[in-house]
């Protein structure tokens, strides 16, 4: 006679469980679905704006190259999670990578990336730390006049030695030192 009360309260706490557990693969198959709309979220938004600087980055590399060929591509086609590919092709070169180039094809490569990425989505100002160093005159020219293009809409601080880039600068500043201490003085330059 017992057996019957023992199989109620068994089979009592039998239904609450399988309650209890119908309704954590409920709140599992939510949590699967919000992070499947998250995910293809993430998908869109990234190749929207992959596609985006990857235009901005095969025009200005075509501008800075007078002609070479530039594009972005991920390792893993339609993979987000695999690695940026960057392709250059300076004019009459096939596509190199990038540690087979010289330094100022390094350069002009990098500086288009960076630049197509703020064409995208700009930050307020960049601090450009020599990145005129491995460029001739010809292409210091070129990026310096990329640089004063673009200062219109953002503000740009350039860490340079080339008289190229300083001719092309709004305000100038010096760094010397005096006595062991560094001094920081204006470099009035006559209008162009």
């Amino acid at each position: 006679l017992r057996s019957i009360d023992e199989f109620d309260t068994l089979n009592f706490e039998f239904e609450e469980l399988k309650k209890k557990l119908d309704k954590l693969l409920e709140e599992k198959d939510a949590i699967y679905k919000v992070v499947h709309d998250i995910e293809q979220r993430r998908y869109s938004k990234f190749m929207e704006t992959f596609s985006g600087i990857n235009l901005n980055y095969s025009k200005i590399y075509h501008d800075l190259t007078e002609g070479g060929i530039g594009r972005l591509r991920l390792e893993e086609d339609n993979n987000i999670d695999s690695g940026l590919v960057i392709e250059a092709s300076p004019v009459g070169k096939k596509v190199l990578n990038l540690d087979s180039m010289s330094g100022g094809e390094k350069t002009l490569t990098s500086l288009a990336f960076l630049f197509a990425i703020m064409q995208h989505s700009a930050s307020p100002f960049y601090i450009l730390d020599e990145i005129d160093a491995a460029l001739d005159k010809a292409n210091t020219n070129k990026v310096a006049n990329l640089i004063k293009s673009y200062s219109q809409q953002v503000q740009f601080i350039v860490i340079t030695h080339n008289d190229i880039t300083i001719a092309q600068a709004d305000k100038v500043f010096g760094v010397s030192m005096e006595d062991g201490v560094s001094k920081v003085f204006g470099i009035e330059l006559p209008a162009v």
